[in-house]
């Protein structure tokens, strides 16, 4: 391990070792999964889709006599009339102290916190009331005593992975600034895939950068795994600890850019980035991101990550890295990054103006389907058929990555997958299915953030979808 610790913040994180005054802790965070669990019982979607059913299906039993609690109809409301979802959820969990007492950390009226930008002071306090209120009501000490061994299991998993892949002192160098400050990483159990990175100065203690990192992976006992891969978003999430704020402070700089953000709206609303700040602070942690990668992972691993990003929309990341590693080559010595914001904000205009062309540059190196063996929409496929065929424009890379899709009453059925396979000249993917008489199947090849269908450049397919239905009976 690399200069750090890893230890216990206050009496909330579970599964950790105790050390005096840490740079880095890790481990579950019961205020991470109280907030979870409540958004859970209050039907938002991102608490809700997760691929950890065991420990899911432990928390809705326990609280299945909850669901109406006082602070779940609150979240639902909270959620329906000022848009409390998402990363605003894990802001309150980590502006409280600890379970039982949910005190604030720092007054919820403080206009400098982040917090304030999307909780009202007073609809804070009134939920967090009720939040203390739940924690009696609900038993849920009790709930997480019980899953103890699950927590710690979890976050020793985490911590493996951190000890290998991580060092605080990268971004505190990076950015010019946070010397003192205290990292913070958390699985999120009930985030799915959701990711989230808030930042906190409470009034007693240094500041906290906090990356909540969803977890989507477990073993064969439902056990969470982290696989290397993952180092890439904890980078990411630290980043925006760094970046929202400075970002938040000098709005000014960015503002001009809402009307070249609209070239790209289309690609960020899906991603709930629905506001030209959230697309710069994105765009600004992305970037940091693939310098991170630069400087910790392959060059080919590099590359790939720049790719992803492009590939959400993110066209770009690698130009924007490659000026915030040019400023910092130029930045005074003992001066934080937040210096250059006027140059950055500068920057950030005049990419609005180039955006359609970027966009366009970007998408004629998209790789395309030209033909797959069963046609989109039919509707009277050969139930024996053993084989789909995919057909592309352009070489592309060994991996493959299918979704399903959502039909009425959920998703649709997947065809059972195996043997897939690559011509020999990258030009047709080919997999063996099986499918039932009478069945709508519905897929799609990468998804809407990405995928593993990639062109020999790296660059994804956009997300190809394929629905059909097999005729009643063989032919």
């Amino acid at each position: 391990m690399r200069s750090l610790f890893v230890a216990t913040l206050l009496s909330t994180l579970i599964g950790v070792n105790p050390e005096p005054s840490p740079q880095l802790v890790v481990g579950v965070d019961t205020r991470v999964e109280l907030l979870s669990i409540v958004f859970r019982l209050a039907g938002a979607p991102e608490y809700v889709n997760n691929d950890l059913t065991g420990y899911a299906a432990a928390v809705d039993q326990h609280f299945a006599s909850h669901r109406d609690h006082p602070v779940v109809q609150h979240a639902r409301a909270l959620r329906s009339s000022i848009g409390i979802s998402h990363d605003a959820v894990m802001m309150m969990a980590t502006h409280l102290e600890a379970l039982p007492g949910l005190a604030e950390r720092v007054a919820f009226d403080d206009t400098t916190i982040v917090l304030h930008q999307r909780w009202r002071p007073t609809e804070a306090r009134a939920f967090a009331a009720a939040l203390r209120q739940f924690v009696v009501d609900a038993q849920v000490e009790r709930f997480f005593a019980e899953q103890e061994p699950f927590y710690h299991a979890a976050s020793e998993r985490l911590r493996a992975l951190v000890e290998r892949s991580i060092e605080p002192q990268w971004f505190e160098d990076f950015f010019g600034a946070g010397a003192g400050d205290r990292f913070v990483l958390v699985p999120g159990l009930l985030t799915g895939g959701g990711s989230f990175g808030p930042r906190v100065a409470p009034n007693e203690g240094p500041e906290e950068l906090w990356a909540i990192i969803g977890t989507w992976t477990h073993d064969s006992t439902g056990t969470p795994t982290f696989p290397e891969s993952r180092a890439y978003t904890i980078a990411h999430e630290f980043a925006h600890s760094f970046v929202n704020p400075v970002i938040a402070r000098h709005r000014s700089q960015f503002e001009r850019f809402a009307t070249g953000c609209e070239a790209v709206a289309d690609l960020m609303a899906p991603q709930a980035y629905r506001c030209w700040k959230t697309v710069v602070d994105e765009s600004v942690v992305r970037a940091t991101s693939v310098v991170w990668a630069r400087a910790n992972l392959s060059a080919a691993d590099a590359r790939m990550a720049e790719q992803s990003e492009q590939g959400r929309g993110f066209f770009w990341t690698g130009e924007l890295a490659d000026s915030l590693e040019a400023w910092r080559t130029t930045r005074t010595p003992g001066t934080s990054w937040e210096d250059d914001v006027d140059r950055l904000g500068r920057w950030f205009v005049a990419l609005g103006d180039r955006l359609p062309v970027m966009r366009e540059e970007f998408e004629s190196r998209r790789p395309r389907v030209v033909a797959t063996s069963i046609p989109d929409t039919a509707t009277d496929v050969d139930p024996t058929s053993r084989l789909l065929v995919v057909t592309f424009d352009r070489p592309m890379v060994r991996g493959w990555s299918i979704q399903a899709l959502q039909g009425p009453a959920g998703p649709l059925p997947v065809p059972a997958f195996r043997a897939p396979r690559m011509s020999a000249d990258s030009l047709r993917f080919e997999i063996e299915m099986e499918l039932e008489p009478g069945t709508e199947y519905g897929f799609a090849l990468n998804d809407a953030f990405g995928g593993s269908f990639r062109s020999a450049e790296g660059v994804p397919l956009e997300r190809t979808t394929l629905r059909f239905r097999t005729a009643a009976g063989g032919r």
